[in-house]
């Protein structure tokens, strides 16, 4: 058997095998699999309240107080998640490079179901590099969808320009153009453009502490000319870090605060929007052995509004394994 000679589809298999064996120094092929279980006390993203009461200006109902149906309130459930990404870099030069990325993530709850959902990400662009500096100029898409049927298209555009003092720190400025479309809700289809700057910082000391934080500000401009409530200026800042204990533990955090200003009243308040959301998360991550990690994480989310409907807060606990590659 094996004095036969090689097919030459095999052959082909293996010749194209070898070649990127060749071309490794140019291409660099990197991705995760990631399988978890969780708990959301608010998959819906409601209010907790069972009944609001109206301004006593609104006219008709002023001053009436309203019983929310059960449905459009906070509902809790466990949920198992299925997440993977791909992140390609191909170099075309010593200055020029393509970049690309795509992932997808699958949520299932075990009795909500119609707030299951799957979100789809590509991403392709270019990058410049020279020295300490680099250029990024990419498009961006997204397809969201609920209850498996389509919510949410996003199309983007993404340009960033980063700076490395050396190879602890880092600072980067960004800037991205991005049409939300509804398929089934084109009331709520809107433009968003978003600036911000970033820094981040390594140290080489003892638990090898890394460091990141930005700012941005930006606008989603609703389409439609009557519905102004719906667009809203935005503003906000993030920060975070990480801890890398011995023996393959890692401790993660991260905080942020964003405010929304939306740009007209409320039809039924008849009051103009403002919200002041806050996010904070922690987890920690175990090595377990190499490419294989067990992570267990935390997140809580407190949305302040002066619009009842729109007050929530929700808590996602969650244990996940990732698998890298």
């Amino acid at each position: 058997m094996r004095s036969q000679p090689i097919p030459e589809p095999a052959k082909a298999s293996i010749e194209r095998f070898l070649a990127a064996i060749r071309g490794a120094e140019t291409t660099r092929v990197e991705g995760f699999i990631e399988l978890g279980f969780g708990y959301d006390t608010n998959v819906n993203a409601a209010t907790a309240a069972s009944q609001i009461t109206v301004p006593a200006a609104v006219p008709g109902i002023g001053g009436a107080t309203l019983v929310l149906d059960p449905l459009s309130r906070a509902r809790e459930d466990a949920f198992a998640a299925l997440s993977g990404g791909l992140n390609v870099t191909h170099k075309l030069s010593e200055a020029w490079a393509l970049v690309g990325a795509a992932g997808g993530l699958a949520r299932v709850q075990q009795d909500e179901k119609q707030f299951d959902q799957t979100t789809l990400d590509a991403s392709l662009g270019a990058r410049w590099s020279r020295g300490r500096d680099a250029v990024t100029l990419g498009a961006q898409l997204q397809s969201f969808e609920l209850d498996y049927a389509r919510y949410r298209e996003v199309a983007g555009l993404l340009a960033q320009w980063q700076h490395s003092f050396d190879e602890q720190q880092q600072v980067s400025l960004f800037g991205q153009h991005a049409r939300l479309r509804y398929p089934t809700q084109s009331i709520r289809d809107a433009d968003r453009d978003v600036l911000g700057a970033a820094y981040a910082r390594a140290f080489t000391v003892r638990y090898s502490p890394v460091i990141f934080g930005s700012a941005y500000g930006g606008r989603e401009r609703e389409l439609a000319s009557d519905v102004p409530n719906i667009g809203y200026e935005l503003w906000g800042v993030r920060a975070g870090g990480q801890l890398a204990f011995g023996k393959g533990w890692a401790l993660l955090a991260s905080a942020a605060y964003e405010e929304r200003s939306y740009g007209g009243p409320e039809p039924i308040f008849l009051e103009t929007r403002k919200d002041r959301q806050t996010d904070l998360s922690a987890g920690v991550s175990y090595l377990l052995r190499a490419h294989i990690s067990v992570i267990g994480q935390v997140a809580y989310t407190d949305n302040r509004s002066n619009i009842p409907l729109s007050r929530f807060d929700r808590t996602v606990t969650g244990v996940s394994m990732r698998f890298t590659f």
